[in-house]
């Protein structure tokens, strides 16, 4: 049989869980609004920049997966970059 010790532990453990499961779906909500207001964002904005059609080198969003090229040289040049500083 538990002591009362453990019952009291026990009972501590279990509200706390309660209260973390709570506040866990808390954070969810939120992410859930926050990702519904980015996709509306996106969708209202897309095609309203000149770089939007997914040929430029410059490393915007729309260049390619992964943004790659986030910390591709200004203008674009890739090549360019290199030769320049030698």
């Amino acid at each position: 049989m538990p002591s009362k010790d453990e019952d009291a532990e026990f009972a501590k453990a279990y509200r706390d869980l309660m209260e973390a499961e709570k506040h866990a779906a808390t954070l969810e909500n939120q992410l859930n609004s926050l990702e519904h207001k980015l996709d509306s964002f996106l969708a209202e904005h897309e095609g309203k920049h000149p770089e939007s059609d997914n040929t430029n080198a410059s490393g915007s969003i729309s260049g390619g997966a992964f943004g790659t090229g986030v910390n591709a040289p200004q203008g674009g040049d890739v090549e360019k970059a290199p030769k320049d500083s030698q």
